[in-house]
C-alpha cells in the first residue's frame, strides 16, 4: 500500500459532498461511529468541503454547469471571502497544493500569500523616538500585507478552469450584494472585535447597526465587496491590482496609515511556484505546502514523531495517546516559533524538521509519565538533520 495523501494548504479543502455514509472504518475507532455517520460521506464524481453552505453550494453549482475542480476552487475561494469575513477575504492570500493537469509527474505547491510592501522595514512600527506604536502591527492598514489571493486564484483558474470568469464569480457577487443572515460564529467574531471594527468608518458602516455589531439573524450586505468582485469578473487581475481598487487601498494607506502600500506593490506582486514538502506515515505518502507556510512541515513532523508509538492499540482517548499527541504538537509548535519563516529571506531547516532522524530524537526526549515542560526541550537542532530524509 502506498497511497498519496495531500494536506491542502489553501483557504478551503476539497473533501466531501455526497449521499451515503463512509463504507470503510479504517480511520475511525469503535467509539467514534457517531462521528463517522455525522461527518463522513462518499461521492462518485466530486467531493467538496468548506466552512460555509453558500461556499459549498457555489462549488457544486460549478460542476452542475459543466465546470471542473478549478472552477469550483475559484468560486469557493471568492464566496468564502464573502461568507466568512472573520476568517479570510480577497484582501488576504493563500496556498495551494495540487497535481497540475499539465504536470502530473509530481505535485505543485503554489504560494500566493500576502507580501510585505516594498516600504516595510524593521522599525516600521516604532515612532521617531523608537517607541512602539501600539496596535499598529495588528490593526489597521499598516498591519496588512499586499494581497495575493486574487492574483493566485485567478492565475490558477486562467490556466486550468473551463468556465468564464464572470460565471465563476457570480455566486460571490450575488451573495455579497443580497446579503445573508449572520450566523452564530460570525456574530461572536464581530462582537469580539467590536473595539477594532468601530475605529474605522468603513468597517462600522458594514458590520454595525444602530451603533452595535450585527447580531445573529441580522442580514450582512457587503455592497462594496460585490462591486469589487464585479470589477474582477470583468477585468480579471487588473480589476483588483490596477485602477480604482488598488488606488483606493494605496490612498487609504496614505490617508490613515503611514503610506507603506503603493501602486508599485500591486504592480510587482507575483505568484510563486514551489516544491511541496514530502513525507510518509504508515506507508502512505504525504505532500503538503512548503515554507513560507509552516503547516505542511509541522504536520509531517508531528506524524513522524507519532510513528514511533502504536497509537491505535492504545485508543484515541487513552491517556497515553493524548500525552504523545500533545507532546508531539508541543515540540512542533515550539520549532515553528523558533525556525519557520519565509525561505526566500531566511534559512529554514525544512528537510531537517521533517526528517525521521530528528523525529526520533524528539520522541526519545518525551517523558513517559509527565508533561513536557518548556525547559525540557533538549531534542537537538534540526539544522543537524537538514540533509537527512531517512
Amino acid at each position: 500500500m502506498n497511497k498519496i495523501i495531500f494536506v491542502l494548504m489553501i483557504m478551503l479543502n476539497f473533501a466531501c459532498d455526497a449521499n451515503k455514509g463512509l463504507n470503510s472504518t479504517r480511520y475511525f475507532s469503535s467509539n467514534a461511529k457517531n462521528l463517522e455517520g455525522k461527518y463522513s460521506f462518499v461521492g462518485r464524481k466530486y467531493a467538496i468541503s468548506t466552512q460555509g453552505k453558500y461556499s459549498t453550494n457555489a462549488g457544486k453549482k460549478m460542476f452542475e454547469q459543466g465546470g471542473n475542480i478549478y472552477d469550483a476552487f475559484t468560486a469557493i475561494s471568492f464566496v468564502i471571502s464573502v461568507e466568512r469575513p472573520q476568517s479570510t477575504g480577497i484582501g488576504g492570500g493563500g496556498f495551494l497544493v495540487h497535481y497540475a493537469p499539465d504536470k502530473m509527474s509530481s505535485p505543485e505547491a503554489v504560494d500566493f500569500r500576502e507580501k510585505a510592501p516594498l516600504k516595510a522595514h524593521a522599525k516600521m512600527y516604532l515612532d521617531e523616538q523608537g517607541n512602539e506604536l501600539k496596535g499598529t502591527s495588528i490593526v489597521g492598514v499598516d498591519a496588512v500585507g499586499v494581497p495575493g489571493l486574487v492574483a493566485g486564484v485567478l492565475e490558477i483558474h486562467q490556466k486550468y478552469g473551463k468556465l468564464p470568469l464572470d460565471v465563476v464569480l457570480s455566486p460571490a457577487i450575488e451573495l455579497a450584494a443580497k446579503g445573508f443572515p449572520v450566523y452564530p460564529e460570525l456574530a461572536f467574531a464581530l462582537n469580539y472585535k467590536k473595539e477594532d471594527l468601530e475605529k474605522f468608518e468603513s468597517s462600522t458602516k458594514i458590520f454595525f447597526r444602530n451603533g452595535q455589531p450585527l447580531k445573529e439573524g441580522d442580514v450582512l450586505v457587503q455592497t462594496d465587496l460585490a462591486n469589487t468582485i464585479k470589477m474582477i469578473a470583468q477585468k480579471g487581475r487588473n480589476g483588483f491590482y490596477q485602477g480604482k481598487v488598488a488606488q483606493s487601498i494605496s490612498q487609504i494607506s496614505k490617508k490613515i496609515g503611514r503610506a507603506f502600500i503603493t501602486q508599485k506593490d500591486f504592480d510587482l506582486y507575483n505568484v510563486k511556484y514551489r516544491e511541496p514538502v514530502k513525507g510518509s506515515f504508515r506507508g502512505d505518502t504525504i505532500y503538503s505546502m512548503s515554507p513560507p507556510s509552516s503547516g505542511g512541515v509541522h504536520v509531517i513532523q508531528i506524524l513522524n514523531i507519532l510513528s514511533n508509538v502504536d497509537l491505535r492499540s492504545k485508543g484515541p482517548s487513552s491517556p497515553e495517546s493524548i500525552h504523545y499527541v500533545s507532546a508531539a504538537m508541543q515540540a512542533a509548535f515550539a520549532d515553528r516559533a523558533e525556525y519557520l519563516g519565509d525561505a526566500d529571506f531566511t534559512d529554514v531547516p525544512a528537510s531537517g524538521l521533517i526528517s525521521t532522524g530528528y523525529a526520533k530524537k524528539i520522541f526519545s526526549s518525551i517523558p513517559k509519565r509527565k508533561a513536557v515542560r518548556k525547559n525540557d526541550r533538549g531534542h537537538g537542532n534540526p539544522f543537524a538533520f537538514d540533509k537527512d530524509q531517512t
